[in-house]
């Protein structure tokens, strides 16, 4: 029986005398007694029957040790799923509230975000996010304090003048920048940097009486143009143009009107100016230096140079309100920008074909910025300047009719920054934070456009043609609006 068995086993060697009789058997040539033999043959079958055992054991053991690792590794991956959305959450509510402040700052939360739990919460607002304003790159100069940004006609250069002996030029390509040195430190505005047609850099000081032309690359001083009197200079095309007397940084009295061709010309007269006489508010020299521009009233006037006095002066625009000329965008050929000073709306005229309708209107931004101005970049995007700490507001004009402008918001102070357009569009660049950082906005990606007011539903669809050169909306006060799609 089973029971006779086991307890005979419990007879068999096992252990260290089993091995002792393994090796002896191995040696051993002679032969066994029947009962020898079927003793070393039970032996033998029992330790078989004992690793068998053992081995099920093990294996058994492995199995469970299996199973428990899999129901602690699903423990795990769920906490740690958990985990990942808990801070992917947290970097979202970062992004939600930088977003007012630092469009970019609010859009490298979301994609952070992304990285760590891909929801649609979070792709709607990082969408927001592009919508809001454009991403930036930043360049910070430290205590440089660069304020006056300017590109280069090609757009191949960058400078900026500010509160600094240097002025600083940085190429396209990358690398570090040419300083330009000597120049004057004042509380009373920062050096100004202006590009000349062929390449060349003019800076100075208005309160210097001096400007400098220099050739760049090579960051070497070419000349010196002394005024002998306060100026407020200008580059156009290939000329150095000023306004020259004791008054003229502040709008009033008699001054020259003087020119020369760069880098080598000789200074040429062109005329002067009684202010106060004939009335005339916001001058500026016309493109290329041929003429000069000034508002009178709600008029805009163009005067050719060499003139001695006004009788030849033409009227090239006229507003509602009382102007301001702004000058030409770019160097401009034959163009004239001007605004109303109450509505805030801008126009261009044309010089060679004086019209009373302007060649081009833009129109007032919807914010009240004070100090507004315009800038026009490669025919394409309207930015408005900025006061206070208020960031400025760009409109694409061949955007969708009535779209809501980006305001252009970095995280820092905007007390007194300028900013140019790159001669293609391709960039905006202002200067922020007390002057210490440059910051970038590439304009030639896609981003979405807003337009505000319409309300979805059942009712209203919003059909795009079969081509998809036009989108069709049905509105609130029973119109119909075809929208171009052709040119965004």
């Amino acid at each position: 029986t089973w029971d006779e068995h086991d307890r005979t086993t419990d007879f068999l060697w096992t252990g260290r005398a089993y091995r002792e009789f393994a090796l002896w058997k191995g040696a051993y040539t002679g032969g066994l007694t029947d009962t020898e033999d079927d003793f070393a043959a039970a032996m033998i079958s029992h330790n078989k029957r004992r690793k068998r055992q053992r081995r099920v054991a093990v294996v058994a053991a492995f199995l469970v040790l299996l199973a428990g690792l899999a129901v602690v590794s699903s423990f795990w991956r769920r906490s740690e799923h958990e985990a990942r959305r808990a801070e992917a959450a947290k970097l979202l509510t970062l992004g939600q509230l930088q977003l007012e402040k630092d469009p970019t700052e609010a859009l490298a939360f979301a994609t952070s975000s992304l990285l760590f739990a891909d929801t649609q919460e979070t792709r709607l607002f990082a969408l927001r996010a592009l919508s809001e304003a454009p991403p930036v790159m930043a360049l910070t100069v430290g205590g440089r304090r660069v304020r006056a940004p300017r590109f280069s006609p090609d757009g191949r250069w960058l400078a900026a003048g500010g509160h600094a002996t240097d002025v600083l030029v940085w190429a396209e390509s990358g690398g570090n920048p040419i300083r330009l040195p000597g120049h004057l430190v004042s509380t009373l505005g920062p050096n100004r940097v202006a590009w000349s047609a062929p390449g060349m850099l003019v800076t100075g000081h208005p309160t210097e009486q001096q400007a400098r032309v220099w050739s760049i690359p090579e960051g070497e001083l070419l000349r010196t143009v002394e005024f002998n009197e306060p100026a407020w200079w200008a580059v156009r095309g290939t000329y150095l143009v000023a306004e020259v007397g004791p008054d003229v940084l502040t709008e009033g009295g008699v001054f020259n009107l003087q020119r020369w061709r760069l880098p080598d010309g000789d200074l040429e007269e062109l005329g002067s100016v009684d202010w106060k006489t004939f009335g005339a508010t916001y001058s500026i020299f016309g493109p290329s230096g041929r003429g000069w521009a000034y508002a009178k009233g709600d008029s805009i006037f163009y005067r050719p140079l060499p003139a001695q006095s006004g009788a030849n002066d033409l009227v090239i625009g006229r507003h509602d309100n009382d102007a301001r000329v702004l000058g030409p965008q770019n160097d401009e050929p034959d163009r004239i920008w001007s605004r109303d000073l109450t509505t805030r709306e801008a126009r261009c005229w044309s010089l060679t074909k004086p019209s009373p309708e302007p060649l081009h209107v833009l129109p007032p931004p919807p914010a009240r910025d004070t100090n507004f101005a315009v800038r026009y970049g490669a025919g394409r995007w309207w930015l408005g300047n900025y006061s206070g700490n208020n960031p400025p507001l760009i409109s694409n004009q061949s955007g969708l009719p009535g779209s809501r402008p980006m305001r252009l918001k970095r995280n820092g102070s905007w007390a007194l920054s300028q900013m140019d357009i790159h001669p293609d569009g391709r960039w905006i660049v202002s200067s922020i934070n007390n002057y210490g950082e440059l910051v970038f906005w590439p304009m030639d990606k896609p981003y979405p456009i807003v337009v505000e007011g319409y309300v979805a539903d059942g009712g209203r669809p919003v059909i795009f043609s079969p081509d998809g050169h036009w989108l069709a909306t049905a509105w609130d006060d029973q119109s119909l609006r075809l929208l171009s799609l052709i040119h965004i």
